[in-house]
Parts: structure tokens; sequence; C-alpha cells
């Protein structure tokens, strides 16, 4: 999984462990976009969910890791990666995560 994020993804670009595994973003040295590091935790309300969806449709991440075996996944999550799914290209599986990469914005 090092290898993709590393290979996909520059020093200064963020990545989205969902719903956690913070130990990517210490072992890649790429940056959690969110301020929690467990989206179990750290989305607890509806306007949280909220507040993440506008992040990743305004400053998305450039890789979602999405590991849907996680006991942590919750309703919110799901949802999560649905959006994701709907915005992101599947780039394939890897030591259990579910890779998505964000479109290419074009160039006007």
């Amino acid at each position: 999984i090092l290898r993709v994020i590393e290979s996909e993804t520059g020093p200064d670009e963020t990545i989205f462990a969902l719903p956690t595994n913070a130990e990517l973003y210490f072992l890649s040295g790429r940056r959690d976009p969110f301020r929690f590091y467990n989206s179990a935790l750290g989305i607890r309300t509806a306007a949280d969910l909220q507040q993440v969806k506008d992040a990743i449709i305004t400053r998305p991440p450039k890789l979602v890791l999405y590991r849907a075996d996680d006991k942590y996944n919750t309703d919110y999550s799901r949802e999560l990666i649905r959006l994701v799914q709907e915005r992101y290209d599947f780039i394939g599986e890897t030591s259990g995560f579910a890779v998505y990469r964000a479109r290419q914005v074009p160039v006007m």
C-alpha cells in the first residue's frame, strides 16, 4: 500500500484512510486532510458528515484508501465511500484496501 501511495501522490498531497489506519499518514509522510484519525470517532453527527463531504468535493484528497471490512465502518463512512465512488477513479485493491484516485479536473 505504501508503494501505491508514494507512486500516486506527491509529498505535499493528502490521502484519506477510511475509516481509519492513521499509520499510513506517518509511514507515507502524507497528510490527513481531516482533524480525526478514525471516522467513527470524528464523524458523530450529520453536520460533521456534511463538513467532510464538502471537503471531499472542494478540496479532494488525492487518494482515498478504504477498508470495507474494518470494524470501525459506520453508516457515515459508508455514505462517504459512496460519494468517493461517484467522484474518484477506482485504481485497484491492494493489502486489503480499495484505492481511489481523485479525478483530474480538466484545464480550460
